[in-house]
C-alpha cells in the first residue's frame, strides 16, 4: 500500500501565483560500477573519498560526478549512487557549418585532445569530415572510440564499447563553425530507474551522465511519473545557437513541447563539466522552499563564454546557462525546468506534499484513534496548518496566507463516515515567490 492511499494531497498552481526524508538527496545513475556491485541497487556516501574508492581510476565519470556534488559548500552529507544494467554506446554527431574555403580550420576537443583539420583546396562539407575523422583517428584514447566522416554530411563518434565514457568539448567559438551533440539512443534508462526505485525510493534528485535527447527525454518519462527532479546537463549546440521558433530538434525543444515541469536542462560546453552534478550539490542542502535556483556559483565548473544572442536562445527554450556575469561566476537569472516552472516551485511544493502525508499518518499510527468528530476533525486540521506555516516561515509561503478547511462532521456524507474517510479536507496558500530580477529608475540632481 502506498502511502498517498492513506493520506491523499492534491496542490493545484495558480497562475496567481519540506526538506524531508529525501528532498536533499541526488542520485547518480551510473554503469561503470566495479564488480561486485549488484545491478539496480544504490550505494550511499558521504564523502568524495569514499565514492571515490568503490568507484576508481581518474576516467570514472560515476567519481567526477560525484566529485563535483561535494566539492559545493555546503554539499549534501548523502550522495547515492544507482546501478544501472543497460549501459548505452555513446555516439557524438559533430556537423561543421561552413564556411568551406581553403585555410579554415575546424577543431574540437575529444577527451581533452584536439582534434583539427584545415581545409585545403578540396572546398566541400564532406572533404572537411573525411579530414576530422581522420584526425581523430590518430589520436591515442584510452578508451577507444571511432571516428567516421564516411556520411559526407557528419563525423560520428561512436565509442567502442557501451558504458565507456568519453567527453566532446566544442567552445562558443568553434560552436559559430561547427555544431555537436551526443545522440546515443536510449538503451532503456526508465527500466533501469524504475528497478533501482523499486529498491531504494529515499532519494529526489536524479543526475544523469549520458545525456543524449533520446536518453534524457526516456529519463525525464520516468522523473515525471514518479514525482522526482531530474537535472540534466546537454552539450548539444543547437540549443544556443538555434532560435526557439528555428528549433524543432532538440533536446530543449522536446522537453518544452512535453511541458516537462520536473527536468531542469543545464546547457554546457563540455560533456565532462557535470554542470548538473555540481548544481544540485549546490541547492539541494538548502531547506526546500528556502532557495532559488538562479545565481548560483558552482565551484570547479568552468564558466561558458556564450555571446548574447546564445544566451537568449537558450533562456528563450527554458534552459539554465553558467556564465560570468560583472565578474560573478553564476546559473543564469532563470532558474525553471524546460516546462517553465521555476525548479525551487516544484521541490517545495512536493516537501509539502510529503510533509502533510508523513505527519497525518505519524498521527494516525501513534495515536490508539482519532476520533470521527469535530474534535478529531480539529486534529488533522492542525497538523496540515502546522506544516502550512512552517512552509511560512521558511519562505516558501507568504505570511499569514495559509488556511485548512475541515468539515463539520454533521455534514460528511454517509458513505465517508461509513469508510471512516474525513472529506472533504481542503487547503489554501500562496507562494511567497522570489526577487530574481529589479527595474530600477533614479533621479539625479545638480
Amino acid at each position: 500500500m502506498a502511502l498517498s492511499d492513506i493520506v491523499s494531497v492534491v496542490v493545484s498552481l495558480s497562475s496567481a501565483q519540506v526538506t524531508r526524508q529525501g528532498f536533499g538527496v541526488p542520485l547518480i545513475l551510473a554503469y561503470d560500477a566495479p564488480v561486485g556491485f549488484a545491478a539496480r541497487t544504490t550505494r550511499s556516501y558521504t564523502s568524495d573519498a569514499g565514492l571515490a574508492a568503490d568507484f576508481p581510476g581518474a576516467d570514472s565519470p560515476t567519481a567526477k560526478a560525484a566529485a563535483k556534488i561535494f566539492a559545493q559548500n555546503p554539499c549534501p552529507p548523502l550522495v547515492k549512487v544507482g546501478i544501472g544494467s543497460l549501459p548505452p554506446t555513446q555516439v557524438f554527431t559533430v556537423t561543421p557549418q561552413g564556411p568551406f574555403t581553403t585555410g579554415t580550420v575546424y577543431s574540437f576537443t575529444f577527451d581533452g585532445q584536439l582534434v583539427t583539420f584545415t581545409m585545403g583546396a578540396t572546398q566541400t562539407l564532406a572533404a572537411c569530415c573525411t579530414g576530422l575523422a581522420a584526425a581523430g583517428e590518430a589520436l591515442t584514447l584510452s578508451p577507444d572510440a571511432s571516428f567516421d566522416g564516411s556520411s559526407g554530411t557528419h563525423v560520428a563518434i561512436t565509442a567502442v564499447a557501451a558504458g565507456d565514457f568519453h567527453a566532446l568539448e566544442i567552445t562558443p567559438a568553434q560552436s559559430l563553425t561547427m555544431s555537436g551533440a551526443q545522440t546515443q539512443a536510449d538503451p532503456g534508462v526508465a527500466t533501469d530507474l524504475a528497478a533501482i526505485f523499486v529498491n531504494d525510493a529515499q532519494w529526489y534528485a536524479l543526475c544523469t551522465l549520458f545525456n543524449s535527447k533520446a536518453y534524457v527525454v526516456a529519463a525525464d518519462g520516468w522523473v515525471e511519473s514518479n514525482k522526482r527532479l531530474y537535472v540534466a546537463q546537454t552539450t548539444d549546440t543547437d540549443v544556443v545557437n538555434l532560435s526557439s521558433v528555428g528549433d524543432s530538434t532538440t533536446v530543449a525543444h522536446a522537453l518544452s513541447a512535453s511541458s516537462a515541469t520536473r527536468t531542469a536542462l543545464i546547457v554546457k560546453q563540455a560533456t565532462d563539466d557535470f554542470a548538473d552534478a555540481a548544481w544540485l550539490g549546490a541547492v539541494l542542502p538548502l531547506a526546500a522552499g528556502s532557495e532559488t535556483w538562479a545565481f548560483k556559483n558552482l565551484v570547479n565548473v568552468q564558466t561558458d563564454a556564450w555571446n548574447e544572442t546564445q544566451h537568449l536562445n537558450a533562456i528563450a527554450k527554458h534552459v539554465n546557462t553558467y556564465e560570468t556575469i560583472s565578474g560573478l561566476n553564476i546559473t543564469s537569472e532563470n532558474g525553471v525546468t524546460s516546462g517553465n516552472e521555476y525548479i525551487d516551485v516544484v521541490r517545495f511544493i512536493d516537501s509539502v506534499i510529503a510533509a502533510i502525508q508523513e505527519d497525518i499518518l505519524a498521527a494516525l499510527a501513534s495515536n490508539p484513534k482519532i476520533p470521527f468528530t469535530d474534535l478529531g476533525a480539529s486534529i488533522i486540521q492542525g497538523i496540515i496548518l502546522a506544516d502550512l506555516k512552517q512552509g511560512e516561515k521558511i519562505g516558501g509561503f507568504a505570511p499569514a496566507s495559509s488556511k485548512v478547511i475541515v468539515p463539520l462532521i454533521a455534514n460528511v456524507s454517509s458513505g465517508n463516515v461509513a469508510a471512516r474517510n474525513l472529506a472533504p479536507v481542503t487547503f489554501s496558500a500562496t507562494l511567497a515567490g522570489a526577487i530574481q530580477a529589479t527595474q530600477i529608475t533614479g533621479t539625479v540632481v545638480a
